[in-house]
């Protein structure tokens, strides 16, 4: 549990300092005073905050629910909360590690839903993705795609580590 408030205070923090710094700048401009801007700025950036970390928490409590939706009854090894980069456009939901594959499920609040499943076996690399927090992975078919992960080394380091007997019994890593 250490280990989800630790992400969940993270999560605050970067929406607190991403939404009420603008958003403080922007009002002492429109309020011509630096102590309203800063105040209102505050204020709003913890209004903000406090909602997307009860959206994630609420969105983390469901993750069971998620699996049984689309009928995935096994246990995960490791999971966590991800979004998927379509395009321009982040589709929110829930990544999951089992033995033989990853497995990406969107939630229903997204306007594409559906999941994403990658076998080991499919996958030729996994990387630090082209942004912070994000994964990229690469699969035989010259197919690729990014994950925005909280922890997104751990992620690479366990993926790796299971794509490792695959990439070796082919002889090659892209």
């Amino acid at each position: 549990m250490k280990k989800n408030s630790n992400q969940l205070l993270l999560n605050f923090v970067l929406c607190f300092l991403g939404f009420s710094i603008p958003m403080g700048l922007f009002l002492s401009l429109l309020f011509m005073s630096v102590w309203k801007g800063i105040i209102l700025g505050v204020i709003g950036g913890l209004l903000f905050a406090s909602v997307l970390v009860a959206f994630i928490a609420y969105i983390a409590a469901g993750k069971d629910r998620l699996k049984e939706r689309y009928g995935i009854h096994e246990q995960a090894f490791y999971d966590g909360g991800a979004s998927y980069i379509m395009d321009k456009v982040s589709v929110g939901g829930w990544m999951y590690l089992f033995e033989d594959r990853l497995c990406f499920l969107s939630h229903a609040i997204n306007v594409q839903v559906g999941e994403i499943v990658i076998p080991y076996q499919d996958m030729t690399s996994v990387a630090k993705g082209s942004r912070w927090r994000r994964i990229a992975i690469r699969t035989k078919d010259g197919k690729s795609g990014e994950f925005v992960v909280n922890e997104a080394d751990e992620w690479v380091e366990i993926l790796q580590s299971r794509i490792a007997p695959n990439v070796q019994m082919n002889g090659k890593i892209d």
